[in-house]
């Protein structure tokens, strides 16, 4: 599944983004799909920590990294991920550094029968974030289901409070 820009939200159009939305993946989506949920105003924007730590700037320029020192300042702690390294925002200190792998899935292939995809959603969350909590695959928060659809093979996931368990092989 790609991430597409698009015309309907009112802070940014999809004319304005550099590059590929993936390129600059926390701004694309905080100022496309996403802008609900975003905190904050352009030149800087990030997610209610809720949904997760991530935040970004419209550029790298020392205005916009003030900005987005600004809201580390008011609302906590953030995550970036960028396509090219950027400056750390004035008056904060990165804490962790660490490679974001993007997959992009743009074909599940079904045909043998043994994959059946299982679109989790909010009944599902409490199971997904304990989940995400034990595995630790990056930030994941008490919302960050709602950002999204989240697939899972079928016969890997229970409901009703189980969660995921293994496959029996």
């Amino acid at each position: 599944m790609e991430c597409r820009a698009c015309d309907s939200h009112p802070t940014q159009s999809a004319r304005n983004l550099v590059g590929h939305p993936l390129d600059r993946c926390v701004w694309s989506s905080l100022t496309t799909r996403h802008a609900a949920e975003a905190i904050g105003k352009p030149p800087a924007l990030r997610y209610h920590p809720d949904y997760g730590p991530f935040a970004a700037a419209a550029d790298s320029s020392a205005e916009n990294l003030a900005a987005l020192s600004t809201l580390v300042r008011s609302r906590g702690p953030i995550s970036t991920v960028e396509a090219e390294e950027t400056e750390t925002p004035p008056g904060t200190q990165v804490v962790k550094r660490a490679p974001c792998f993007q997959m992009i899935g743009e074909k599940i292939d079904l045909a043998d029968g043994d994959l059946i995809p299982l679109n989790l959603c909010d009944t599902d969350a409490k199971d997904m974030l304990a989940l995400a909590t034990l595995t630790n695959p990056g930030p994941f928060a008490a919302r960050t289901n709602r950002l999204g659809e989240f697939i899972v093979p079928q016969a890997s996931w229970t409901s009703g409070g189980h969660g995921w368990r293994a496959n029996e092989a």
